[in-house]
């Protein structure tokens, strides 16, 4: 492309040609003029044509002397002038020929000098034009690159005015983000603050501008944000803003990172560890709490045993005593929910468990249950009496929400999950789960309550002994998540509430449920003989002196001798002694834990190595505890539980010191 000055000397010297020819036309009319005018002066005719042509002859010979005087002078210069404009082009202007040698002087010197000097001119307009084509080529380049970027990171990033914080500029992530579309550009640039957060103190635009102030004096921000999606829903984020310059003006730059799913892990594990720590505390209440239980119910037994049946304080002691039951089964219940709790697992299916956890907990309800379990449904691996005690949990509480009765729906199916499911928290060792959901048509739960219902003694309900603890679901939830389950709730008041379980589902068969066998004790010669009852001598070893005094007195009362020890090394002494001494105790009860002592495991370890054919019980505050429920494998011949009554002593005795008759 010619630059509008090359076109214009062009121009101005077709001009000058023009105008040459036009003063030789002339010059050919002043001397047709003159020639006629002399023939008229003297009277002579004259033919106009020949006179035109004579005097068109006259003005080129005129002409031709005059070209030919100033061919040199004008002729030339204005030749390699034309040839120079000719060339002008912006490829060329670079050669050198491009330039004209001037003349001795005059005009045309001045002419030939200024085409040089605009020749000049024009190459630095060139090199301008190619520094500007360079400079927005560049910044093309720049802007596409900057563009790529900024839409290709997977966080949001929200450019705002540092005055105002008014949006200026958004990315492809922010748009998926906050649930907007390419096309909704102008509506996004319209957005105030908070129509993008909670729009609640402490995440208003308020308290957003107070962050942008301390980054805008250069003081780099990292908050968490609660955002608001154009649907509505709440969702956290991260929010990084630095002051930056951006296209040459000064600008805030706020990154945004969703990290819903990381609060939920932080929920989830801040959960878990809560509910670990007061399971902890629970069970060693507990624990101790049956050892008081022990020493309680025993003593109010020994009363009964020595007063006459008619005594009006009968009474009161029955009272006692099932207050003192009402007891046990709260602490079952703390050691339920107890860190300390183990599991005995087996496969079952699923369909057998859930309706038998259901009509346990639907028993003489006006609730209805209707079941969908599909045929190829996944057996899972669980400890019977816990999922049991755990689904039943669950349909109490729907039960307690549908005081009037109503339809309660259960339906279990085959899922499989993947790394980025919503509930963070679920150790996916395994992708397949079995979903088992509970939906009750009761009064819902609240939004303010909905957090607080795994919490232990949270309870909506009238406190009482029956209802109102608040266990119910804590169980349930500490119960699921040792067998690497997760639980879920959805409520809302007026509309139900639909409780989702997820278990590891396995595709092994069911094993069948078959009575635990019986190994006789070793020993030479038993103690009995068919049906009949001799006195028993019996070491017993506990760390609770008033444990120890209870059960030593319950033992004198149905005839048999014992002689209390407080730790395992006491009791391993004494029973060594009675072996050389020929006094062998007829058995051994033992506490399973001891506080700065040996235990039970320990302790029946070193009595088999002194004697293969003892005989002995384990005892524990910790019913679910592995060694209570396969004591056989551990080398105990029986073992009972505290709190314990005189009758569930005999009968540990009676299986293995009474003969069958």
């Amino acid at each position: 492309m010619i630059p509008r000055e090359v076109e214009s000397t062009k121009s101005i010297t077709k001009k000058l040609i023009g105008r040459v020819f036009a003063y030789y036309l002339l010059l050919t009319l002043v001397f047709t003029l003159i020639q006629v005018f002399v023939h008229c002066m003297d009277g002579q005719k004259y033919d106009l044509p020949l006179v035109i042509l004579g005097a068109t002859v006259k003005s080129a010979a005129i002409w031709l002397i005059f070209l030919f005087f100033t061919q040199k002078l004008l002729g030339r210069p204005l030749a390699d002038l034309t040839r120079a404009i000719e060339k002008i082009d912006l490829d060329t202007l670079d050669q050198a020929d491009i330039e004209i040698k001037t003349s001795a002087g005059g005009e045309i010197r001045f002419l030939e000098e200024s085409f040089n000097t605009m020749i000049g001119k024009l190459r630095e307009a060139r090199m301008k034009l190619v520094d500007k084509k360079k400079t927005e080529e560049i910044l093309r380049i720049s802007e596409e690159n900057y563009r790529n970027i900024f839409d290709s990171v997977n966080d949001a990033i929200f450019v705002l005015d540092i005055e105002t914080g008014t949006l200026l500029e958004v990315n492809r992530r922010m748009r998926e983000m906050f649930g907007y579309e390419e096309a909704d550009e102008a509506e996004i640039l319209r957005l105030d603050i908070d129509d993008l957060s909670l729009g609640i103190p402490p995440y208003t635009s308020r308290d957003a501008m107070r962050s942008i102030a301390k980054a805008a004096r250069g003081e780099p921000q990292l908050i968490e944000w609660r955002a608001k999606h154009r649907s509505g829903r709440i969702f956290w984020v991260e929010v990084s803003m630095l002051k930056t310059v951006i296209r040459g003006n000064v600008r805030m730059l706020s990154v945004i990172r969703d990290i819903e799913n990381k609060k939920m892990m932080e929920d989830d594990l801040l959960n878990t560890k809560k509910m670990e720590a007061i399971g902890v505390l629970a069970g060693g209440i507990a624990h101790d709490y049956n050892n008081l239980l022990a020493v309680i119910m025993g003593n109010v037994e020994l009363v009964k045993s020595k007063i006459e049946p008619s005594d009006p304080c009968r009474n009161y002691l029955q009272k006692t005593m099932s207050a003192a039951k009402l007891a046990e089964e709260l602490t079952k219940k703390l050691i339920a929910f107890s860190s300390g709790e183990s599991s005995v697992k087996r496969t079952f299916q699923v369909d057998d468990l859930v309706k038998s956890s259901v009509s346990l907990a639907l028993s003489g309800s006006n609730v209805h249950c209707e079941f969908s379990f599909p045929d190829d449904l996944w057996s899972i691996n669980v400890d019977f009496s816990q999922m049991t005690q755990a689904i039943a949990n669950i349909v109490h509480n729907s039960r307690e929400a549908m005081q009037d009765g109503g339809l309660l729906k259960v339906s279990a199916e085959n899922t499989e999950l993947h790394s980025g499911w919503k509930a963070t928290g679920l150790e996916l060792k395994r992708k397949r789960f079995v979903k088992i959901t509970i939906r009750d048509q009761g009064s819902g739960v609240s939004a303010e309550h909905l957090p607080s219902i795994f919490e232990p003694y949270f309870s909506t309900k009238e406190r009482g002994a029956d209802r109102g603890i608040g266990l119910g679901l804590p169980i349930a939830y500490s119960i699921i998540r040792k067998h690497n389950g997760q639980i879920d709730v959805e409520s809302l008041p007026g509309k139900g509430t639909v409780v989702i379980v997820y278990l590891p589902g396995v595709e092994e068969k069911v094993e069948e449920k078959k009575a635990p066998g019986r190994k006789m004790p070793e020993q030479d010669v038993l103690p009995f003989g068919p049906g009949k009852w001799r006195p028993l001598n019996i070491l017993v070893m506990d760390d609770e002196e008033m444990v120890r005094e209870t059960i030593r007195e319950i033992l004198e009362q149905i005839g048999h001798r014992s002689v209390p020890v407080g730790h395992g090394a006491e009791a391993i002494e004494l029973y060594f002694d009675a072996m050389k001494s020929g006094q062998f105790f007829d058995a051994v009860f033992l506490d399973l834990t001891i506080k700065d002592g040996m235990g039970g495991i320990e302790t029946i370890t070193k009595l088999k190595d002194m004697n293969p054919g003892v005989i002995a019980f384990v005892c524990s505050g910790y019913s679910d505890d592995p060694v209570m429920k396969k004591f056989e494998e551990f080398g105990f011949s029986g073992a009972f539980t505290k709190p314990f009554s005189k009758e569930e002593i005999e009968k540990v005795l009676e299986r293995v010191f009474i003969c069958p008759t």
